[in-house]
């Protein structure tokens, strides 16, 4: 059973793009999700969410089973494929432009697990007709939905998240459902640090800050 975040603020940007930050202890997860109901490919909302996780962490497209996995990567379950087995609404498809493959996976779930820790992680799903969702352990057990409408329509969903603390695997969930990944993106977040030239301005630009604050000091006790 999925517990959900003890606080949650949510920006509406759509009907189905949904940008949310959520807190658990110290364990920070914003999420960015969209669902098009009905849809064979992304469209609209579920493009938008991608866009909008891109841009928030700077990631690429690493994984998309047009080629073989990159080092360290493995996948516990699911068969990679070019053929889903029914429509694109229902059972998904591949999302690569120029692309053929993708993961299927016919209920259960699939781990993903990394060399290194990520800190972000994101995917196009295809045939979303019933709840699924992203499990992750970053200190705290969490959950990340895939958005949904409703059995009898189906369609695509991009679900993505940020993480302030890294992790090293995550599962797919499915709901007894047939469900397609495909360009998947993840990484981990870089903090940049100050070059020593930088910090050498600093230290100088501190240094005559203090020698001003002394001259304009001994002059104004000179005055007295």
């Amino acid at each position: 059973m999925f517990k959900a975040p003890r606080s949650i603020r949510v920006a509406l940007f759509g009907m189905s793009f949904i940008v949310a930050g959520a807190h658990r202890g110290n364990a920070q997860v914003t999420t960015y999700s969209g669902h098009d109901a009905g849809a064979g490919l992304p469209a609209a909302n579920s493009l938008a969410a991608q866009t909008a996780f891109l841009t928030a962490t700077g990631g690429l497209v690493g994984i998309t089973f047009e080629t073989a996995l990159p080092p360290g990567i493995l996948i516990s379950a699911g068969t990679i494929t070019d053929n889903s087995g029914c429509a694109a609404a229902f059972c998904g498809a591949n999302t690569t432009p120029a692309g053929s493959f993708f993961l299927k996976l016919f209920g259960g779930s699939a781990t993903f697990t990394f060399g290194s820790p990520i800190h972000y992680f994101g995917a196009y799903f295809g045939g979303v007709q019933v709840p699924n969702a992203l499990t992750f352990d970053n200190g705290s057990a969490q959950s990340v939905n895939i958005p949904f409408t409703d059995l009898r329509t189906g369609g695509y969903s991009f679900a993505g998240f940020e993480s302030a603390t890294g992790f090293s695997s995550l599962t797919v969930i499915t709901g007894n459902d047939v469900l397609t990944v495909d360009d998947v993106i993840y990484g981990a977040t870089v903090t940049a640090t100050p070059e020593p030239g930088t910090l050498t301005l600093l230290a100088t630009g501190f240094a005559a800050l203090v020698g001003w604050r002394h001259r304009r000091r001994s002059g104004s006790s000179a005055q007295a």
